[in-house]
């Protein structure tokens, strides 16, 4: 069977557990994580890798579990030395998953990892000659599953045939020793076994896919003991429309109800708690039903639902899935749709404008509405949490701070908070180079802090929130903060700033002459930063999404980056210009005001023009001559259409020869050459069919 249709989900579902993984470590080197939730994440990336055939993933899966496991039954203690070992296990599930994406499958074995891990696991029972001191007693007799196979066990002589062996559960299904035993011990630790019947649809589509769907979700709820049909006859293309199983369920019984409920073509569900039955008791009930002297119904009997979706939501409500995957490029065509009906719609409205029908009219505002509720659902489907990417943060604070020899305590706030997919993956690179500062240089070490009247545990914090099209992330230390005059000396001394310009300067400015190519002020290089590199491709990345960027910081409190990106790039609305009888789309995220400009308000100073904004006097450039073409005599003009842009501390004024109004437009990204020329940020295509260059005016000004 082919399983590479099913690799995308193994890969979005590896990194959840690879973040609960990452997640619990961090929390258990802290104040005590929850050992639960790090087993059951290895155990489950164990089933999916299994289920795929990934046989280097599933043994260091295994092996990080067979610890996991023995920390949960307190026969092992947390020390610095094993949660290191836990992490390394974790980075090579990590990097074993990413040689899935790259590659279709794992190259390296991860045999060293592996041996260290079993090592590890091996060590408790050797102390105590081979058996776990925290493992449950076995009981005095073992229960029998018939009177006939009561008597060789009672005899203890150790040697049974094979239908002894196999102890027979609810008829198709059997448990041989080992898995027996594993239901013991699991009971034991207070798991909960369960019967499960998954009855599909008849006619559902691709039946092996829809059973390699169900026994993966009974594996990621705990230990699938058994199986009909088996995960290896699923993996060999065997689909049937009755899946039955014995489960140990490491969650509670409404959750796993609930995510089998939530099974696609689910026609028919039947889940019955079972127990443990008591030595030499009877077998009874009718044929098929599990022997109640091994299994058995509890106390109620085996719940069987109606046979039909209908039954189901009537006796449990509506439980069919909420959510479903969709491949990224799907939403990025759903948008280029959307972009072509607003297209269309404006070009319609165009048409219409000179046609005075009623009746066109009432129908061209039905369809605006109904692209706006389009356009406003795809791209809610597109927003994504920021979480996504803060979520890897407390892993590289925790590795860099141990690197550097600092304490730092971590937090994000607003992780919630949402923004487009196409932002959220700029911003993951953005806050790592940010946060890989803040703890590398931004903080001083506990000694350092200590001397200073500090607390010798550093604190870097990560805030977001929204401000109606737009949000703001802002990455905060308590450390030694940033020196304004040497960050601008720095600039200085490589020939990025003139001297006389220097002193023109505010603060902030100043401090934004950190991302320069180059400058940096750091007092070392390390592996980790110091060369002058990263606060320059923060800049150049958060200005390539229309955003802003704002350094605060006072030297001996700490540093504030603040970044003010827009909630999405697909759709934007654009100041549509005309200069030199060439039109251009102006973001308006980035326009401060616009207006006509009298000849007696612009100031000239050394020959150059300047216009008062907020306070300060700013740059006036002509665009057309900014975009190569001949300049013009400003003085000569009796008024100018001006458009004043802002970034971060940054202003200036853009003179055109006519403002044409705002639309809003669909972003057209541009291949190569185009997409190398400066100052051009992509291209739309407004309502008369006209192609439109967009500008990208941080790369102007």
């Amino acid at each position: 069977m082919d399983l590479s249709r099913y690799r995308q989900l193994f890969l979005d579902e590896s990194r959840e557990h690879l973040g609960v993984l990452n997640r619990e470590l961090l929390r258990l080197e802290q104040a005590g994580g929850d050992v639960d939730a790090l087993f059951r994440a290895a155990h489950s990336l164990k089933g999916m890798a299994g289920s795929m055939g990934y046989e280097a993933i599933v043994a260091v899966a295994h092996a990080l579990e067979d610890v996991l496991d023995l920390l949960r039954r307190q026969t092992l203690a947390v020390t610095p030395a094993l949660l290191t070992l836990l992490y390394e296990g974790t980075d090579a599930l990590g990097a074993l998953v990413a040689e899935v994406e790259e590659h279709g499958a794992p190259r390296r074995d991860g045999a060293g990892i592996t041996g260290r891990l079993r090592a590890a696991a091996a060590a408790p029972a050797a102390a105590t000659g081979g058996a776990s001191p925290a493992a449950p007693p076995a009981p005095s007799a073992a229960p029998a599953a018939t009177p006939a196979a009561a008597a060789p066990a009672a005899a203890g002589d150790g040697e049974a045939d094979k239908e002894q062996e196999l102890v027979a559960v609810g008829g198709a299904l059997a448990l041989g020793p080992e898995q027996f035993a594993q239901l013991r011990d699991g009971v034991g630790r207070g798991l909960v076994p369960y019967s499960c019947r998954v009855r599909l649809s008849r006619d559902a589509p691709a039946m092996a896919a829809r059973n390699f769907v169900v026994l993966g979700r009974l594996a990621k709820a705990g230990a699938l003991l058994a199986s009909s049909p088996t995960p290896e006859e699923v993996r060999a293309g065997s689909g049937r429309e009755v899946i039955e199983a014995l489960l140990l369920a490491e969650i509670p019984e409404k959750r796993l109800r609930e995510t089998l409920l939530a099974i696609p073509e689910l026609r028919e569900l039947q889940l019955a708690r079972l127990r443990l039955g008591a030595p030499g008791e009877q077998a009874a009930g009718p044929a098929g039903e599990p022997p109640p002297a091994l299994l058995g119904p509890r106390d109620t009997p085996v719940e069987r639902p109606s046979g039909s979706v209908a039954g189901l939501v009537g006796r449990y409500g509506s439980k069919r899935a909420a959510t479903v995957r969709v491949d990224t490029r799907v939403l990025d065509d759903l948008i280029n749709v959307v972009g072509e009906l607003i297209i269309t719609r404006e070009r319609l409205e165009e048409i219409g404008s000179g046609l005075a029908s009623p009746a066109l009219d009432a129908n061209l505002e039905r369809l605006r509405s109904l692209v706006r509720g389009f356009q406003d659902t795809i791209m809610a489907v597109r927003m994504m949490p920021l979480e996504l990417v803060t979520d890897r943060l407390p892993r590289l604070v925790r590795d860099i701070a141990r690197i550097s020899g600092k304490q730092v305590g971590f937090e994000v706030e607003g992780r919630g908070i949402e923004m487009d997919r196409a932002i959220l993956e700029e911003l993951g690179d953005v806050l790592i180079h940010l946060v890989r500062n803040a703890v590398d240089h931004g903080v001083e070490d506990p000694a350092a802090r200590a001397a200073e009247g500090k607390d010798p545990k550093a604190s870097i914090r990560v805030r977001a929130g929204r401000e109606r099209d737009w949000f703001w992330v802002q990455v905060e230390d308590d450390g030694r903060g940033m020196d304004a005059e040497r960050i601008a000396a720095a600039a200085v001394a490589r020939g990025l700033v003139d001297p006389g310009r220097v002193a023109a300067l505010t603060e902030g400015e100043k401090l934004l002459l950190s991302c320069l190519p180059g400058v940096s002020t750091a007092r070392s290089v390390t592996d980790i930063s110091g060369r002058g590199v990263g606060m320059d491709v923060v800049k150049a990345r958060v200005d390539a999404c229309g955003g802003t960027l704002r350094i605060d910081s006072r030297p001996g409190r700490g540093t504030a980056v603040v970044l003010r990106l827009p909630l999405t790039l697909a759709i934007i609305r654009i100041l549509l210009v005309e200069a030199r009888g060439r039109e251009y789309g102006l973001p308006v995220s980035h326009i401060a005001r616009t207006g006509l400009l009298a000849q007696e308000r612009v100031a000239w100073s050394g020959g150059e023009p300047r216009l008062r904004h907020g306070g300060r006097l700013v740059p006036l450039h002509d665009l057309a001559a900014l975009l190569g073409g001949p300049p013009r005599d400003l003085r000569a003009e009796p008024g100018l259409f001006v458009a004043v842009s802002e970034f971060s501390e940054r202003a200036a004024g853009l003179a055109v020869d006519r403002l044409l109004g705002t639309w809003e437009v669909v972003v057209k990204p541009l291949g190569p050459p185009l997409k190398r020329v400066r100052g051009l940020a992509g291209a739309t295509v407004v309502g008369d069919g006209r192609t439109v260059p967009l500008l990208d005016l941080a790369a102007l000004l």
